[in-house]
C-alpha cells in the first residue's frame, strides 16, 4: 500500500486511507472525519515509517475509530451520551477522571463523571475559579497540564490542594458560539509522556462533537416552542379576531379573502367589501407574488402546520408594506382543510431601520479597522510602532524556520539626539525625527519592516537576508541619514544588526535573543565613535 497512512476498516466498507502530512495522519482538522471526508482528502507518499510512526498512527487509527463510533452512536438521553464519549477519552489517553461540565456564568455544574468514586458526583456545584476549566473558560481554548505539582503557583489551587490531580486536559463546549462549558480529564499522576497535540485535538473534537449535539436541540426545541406558542395563539384568533392590533386575513384554501380585520383594513386602506373574495396575490408587490405558494400547498399536504416568511405587498395608495406573516391551516374534524388564519405584521420601519443598522455597522467595521491601524503605528512619524514591529518579527522568525531562509534585524539609534531635543527645543526634535524617518524609509526595500523602537530608536526586520547583504542595506540607512539637509545640525546614526541562520545559529532563537544580539552591537557601534554599523553574533 503506497498512501502515507493507514487505513480505517469500517463495518461494511472498504478500508479508507487516512491522508498525512509526513507520517502523521491529518485526522483532526475539521471536526469529527466522516467516510467522504477521509476518501476526499486522501492523498499518497512513498516514505516508508519507522516503527514509533506506525506505533503513533495505530493510535490515532484507534482514537478516529472511537471519533467516527461516537458520532455515529444513538442514546437514549444526554447522560448516556456524556458517559460514553468520557468512557472513550479515559480509556484512550489514561486519565482518571472524566467531566463534563455546564458553566453558567461563575458556576460549575458537574453534568456527568467517570468513574463516581473520587469524591465527584453528577449535579454537583463548584465555583469556576475553584477548578482548572477556569483557564479553559478564560482562554477559550484548549488547556493542559502535565505535572501540576512542579508550579509552586498551582500547588495552591484548589483543586491540587483538596484533591492531588497532577495532570489535566480539557477543552470548551460550545453552543452557538458560547462557552456552554468543557468536557475535561484529569489523573493523579503526572504526565510521563507530555499531551501532545493530537491529544489537545482528540478532545477539541469531542467538545465540538457534543457541542453540535446540544446545539442542535436548543434550536429544535426553539423550533418547537414557536411552533406552539403559534398554535396558542391561533385558538384566541376568532374571539380577539376583530381587534386585534395586527392585520388579521381569513382566506380559503384557495386563496380567497374571506374576512379581514379593522388594522389590516387599516394597514392596507380598503374596505372589507373591497377585500372579499379577491385572491390575496393581488395586493402582493409583483417580485414577492409568489412567495410562499410553495408553503400553502405543504400545509395543504399536511406537510406542515404553519410557516412565517417576510413578505412586500402594495396598499391602496400604492405604498410598498414589508409585514412578517405567520400562516396556519384549520382543520375540520375529518381532517380536511377549512381555511387558512394569516397574521401581518407591519415591519417596513424595522426593514428600514435593518438596513440603516446595517449601514452603520459597516461604518463601524471601517472604524475599527481604522482604530487597529491606528494602534499600531506611531503618531508622529507615520511609521509602525513597537507593537507592530514585535508582531511582524514573530512572524518573520516562523517564516524563517519554515522556509529555512536567513532573517536579519537592525537597530537604529540617532546620535546624541538628546543634546539636539535640549538645545534646539523638542519641536525641532520632532522635525529632525521625521527627517530620519523619511529618509531611512526611502531606501528600504518592499519586503522589508522599519519601525519606531521608540524615542529616538528605529528598528529594522529584513526578511530573507543575511550577513553582508544586512550590512550593505545598514550602511544605504546610515549613508542616507548622513546626507539629510535643511535641519539645524547634521544628523547621524549608530547601527547594530544581527542575522538568524538557520542551520548555523545553535537552536531556534526566540525574538528577544535576537534583538539583544543587535542591541549588543548597537552598543559596540557606538562606543567605537557613534555613525556607523557593527554586527552582533547569536549565541
Amino acid at each position: 500500500m503506497t498512501q502515507a497512512g493507514t487505513g480505517v476498516m469500517l463495518p461494511g466498507r472498504a478500508t479508507v486511507p487516512i491522508p498525512a502530512y509526513g507520517h502523521r495522519p491529518y485526522l483532526f482538522a475539521r471536526g469529527y472525519p466522516t467516510l467522504p471526508d477521509l476518501c476526499d482528502d486522501a492523498h499518497g507518499s512513498d516514505t516508508p515509517m519507522s516503527s514509533t510512526e506506525e506505533d503513533e498512527q495505530t493510535g490515532y487509527v484507534h482514537r478516529l475509530r472511537e471519533l467516527y463510533r461516537l458520532q455515529i452512536s444513538r442514546y437514549p438521553d444526554y447522560p448516556s451520551r456524556y458517559t460514553a464519549h468520557l468512557t472513550a477519552g479515559l480509556r484512550l489517553m489514561g486519565m482518571d477522571i472524566g467531566i463534563v461540565s455546564h458553566i453558567d456564568d461563575c458556576r460549575y455544574t458537574v453534568r456527568a463523571v467517570q468513574p463516581a468514586e473520587h469524591g465527584i458526583a453528577k449535579d454537583d456545584v463548584f465555583e469556576l475559579g475553584d477548578t482548572y476549566c477556569a483557564r479553559v473558560v478564560g482562554t477559550g481554548a484548549a488547556v493542559t497540564y502535565n505535572h501540576v505539582g512542579s508550579d509552586p503557583a498551582m500547588r495552591e489551587h484548589p483543586v491540587y490542594r483538596e484533591m492531588h490531580l497532577e495532570s489535566y486536559i480539557g477543552a470548551p463546549i460550545r453552543v452557538n458560539g458560547r462557552i456552554w462549558g468543557t468536557i475535561n480529564f484529569s489523573a493523579i499522576a503526572p504526565r510521563t509522556i507530555p499531551f501532545s497535540k493530537a491529544d489537545t485535538e482528540f478532545v477539541e473534537l469531542m467538545a465540538q462533537g457534543l457541542g453540535q449535539v446540544i446545539e442542535r436541540d436548543v434550536l429544535q426545541q426553539q423550533r418547537e416552542e414557536a411552533i406552539t406558542h403559534l398554535e396558542q395563539s391561533n385558538e384566541l384568533f376568532e374571539s380577539a379576531f376583530e381587534f386585534a392590533p395586527v392585520g388579521m386575513l381569513l382566506v380559503d384554501t384557495e386563496g380567497h379573502i374571506l374576512r379581514a380585520n379593522r388594522a389590516l383594513l387599516e394597514m392596507f386602506g380598503y374596505r372589507e367589501d373591497e377585500l372579499f373574495g379577491r385572491d390575496t396575490r393581488e395586493f402582493a408587490h409583483p417580485e414577492d407574488v409568489d412567495l410562499g405558494q410553495d408553503l400553502l400547498a405543504e400545509m395543504r399536504a399536511g406537510q406542515r402546520r404553519s410557516y412565517r416568511l417576510e413578505k412586500r405587498y402594495v396598499n391602496a395608495m400604492g405604498e410598498t408594506l414589508w409585514c412578517l406573516v405567520s400562516a396556519s391551516l384549520v382543520r375540520g374534524n375529518e381532517g380536511e382543510a377549512r381555511y387558512f388564519i394569516a397574521q401581518l405584521l407591519d415591519i417596513t420601519e424595522v426593514k428600514h431601520n435593518r438596513m440603516e443598522l446595517e449601514r452603520q455597522r459597516a461604518e463601524l467595521e471601517l472604524a475599527n479597522h481604522k482604530l487597529t491601524a491606528f494602534a499600531l503605528a506611531d503618531s508622529l512619524t507615520g511609521l509602525p510602532n513597537r507593537r507592530a514591529f514585535q508582531q511582524r518579527l514573530t512572524e518573520a522568525l516562523a517564516a524563517s524556520r519554515r522556509g529555512g531562509h536567513a532573517v536579519s534585524v537592525a537597530l537604529i539609534d540617532v546620535d546624541l539626539f538628546k543634546q539636539y531635543n535640549d538645545r534646539f527645543g523638542h519641536p525641532a526634535g520632532d522635525d529632525a525625527l521625521q527627517a530620519v524617518a523619511d529618509a531611512m524609509n526611502g531606501f528600504t526595500r518592499d519586503s522589508d519592516f522599519l519601525a519606531r523602537y521608540g524615542g529616538e530608536e528605529f528598528v529594522l526586520i529584513m526578511p530573507e537576508t543575511g550577513n553582508e547583504a544586512s550590512a550593505t542595506a545598514c550602511e544605504r540607512l546610515r549613508s542616507a541619514v548622513e546626507a539629510i539637509s535643511g535641519l539645524k545640525r547634521a544628523m547621524s546614526v549608530s547601527i547594530g544588526a544581527a542575522t538568524y541562520l538557520p542551520g548555523e545559529t545553535t537552536g531556534p532563537p526566540d525574538e528577544e535573543t535576537l534583538i539583544a544580539a543587535a542591541d549588543d552591537a548597537l552598543y559596540r557601534a557606538k562606543r567605537d565613535g557613534r555613525n556607523r554599523v557593527r554586527y552582533g553574533t547569536l549565541h
